[in-house]
């Protein structure tokens, strides 16, 4: 589903373990898909599943290198 931007700090973790943070998201007309930037540990490699925790929701997500268009 489609978000509003937004430049809210969210954490991201992996199988648990806390691994950095969402800063700032947006919906990709081009894409068409949510994309959005984070601030990683440096363990974690592009393709690493991930989980966002936003406003009590987890949601899924893959790291992608940039870019990613």
């Amino acid at each position: 589903e489609p978000v509003a931007f937004g430049f809210h700090w969210y954490p991201i973790d992996v199988d648990g373990r806390k691994v950095g943070d969402l800063t700032n998201y947006a919906f990709s007309y081009r894409l068409k898909k949510n994309i959005g930037f984070a601030l990683i540990a440096t363990t974690c490699r592009p393709g690493t599943r991930v989980t966002v925790h936003k406003d009590g929701k987890a949601i899924g997500g893959v790291l992608q290198e940039l870019p990613f268009i």
